[in-house]
């Protein structure tokens, strides 16, 4: 049960900063198994299954993107499809070195049990460098594809898994979404330590329109 801000649906949506409240319902799952296939990749099924009920007051409305479609309004997405993952970090918890990538690709169809019928791909890949024993350098690399038919609930949403700090989940969401940062890590003493980060990303209507919108730094 959620309470949500909504903004609409593009880059323009979130650049006006006006979002309606909506509630929405429901329930998620996800169920993925896996082999190692190859020294620290791992690949299997996947299935995931949403079933959202969004409610909201049409009198809030004050932009066309923001009127969302009735039978998004009631709806599940239900979809089969494939992950991967491949580990080199030498540590889960605050990694100092290695790689870490994940890939999903879904197929949401009726023969399925959804309602509507689109592809959602989602691909991660984090790198981890030392510089000395107290600094390390991290990087990552975010990309987000959805199809045509996809209710707003499934679009690519800017912030939502970390892609970027200092953004509100959802605020910028639309079919592709891209996303790269950096960050200096450096332990002091008495278990702190402090990171300097910097990044930037975007969202569109596609992945190759990303680069033809302003940058979200």
């Amino acid at each position: 049960d959620a309470n949500l801000d909504f903004y609409g649906i593009g880059p323009d949506a979130g650049d006006r900063d006006r979002s309606i409240a909506i509630e929405q319902k429901g329930a998620f799952a996800l169920i993925e198994a896996s082999a190692r296939v190859a020294p620290s990749f791992y690949i299997g099924p996947a299935f995931r299954y949403l079933d959202i009920s969004t409610s909201l007051n049409l009198e809030d409305i004050d932009f066309p993107d923001q009127d969302i479609p009735a039978p998004e309004l009631e709806s599940r997405s239900s979809a089969l499809g494939v992950a991967a993952e491949y580990d080199t970090r030498d540590s889960q918890y605050g990694p100092r070195r290695g790689l870490y990538s994940t890939a999903q690709v879904f197929r949401a169809a009726d023969a399925f049990g959804s309602d509507f019928d689109y592809m959602r791909a989602e691909f991660t890949l984090n790198g981890y460098y030392p510089l000395s024993d107290k600094t390390a350098v991290a990087a990552r690399l975010s990309l987000c594809g959805v199809g045509d038919d996809a209710p707003f609930y499934d679009l690519c949403a800017f912030g939502q898994n970390h892609d970027l700090r200092g953004y509100v989940s959802g605020q910028y969401r639309d079919q592709a979404m891209a996303a790269v940062q950096m960050e200096l890590r450096q332990d002091l003493p008495r278990r702190f330590g402090f990171v300097l980060f910097v990044g930037v990303g975007g969202v569109a209507a596609s992945l190759g329109g990303i680069a033809d919108q302003r940058g979200l730094p």
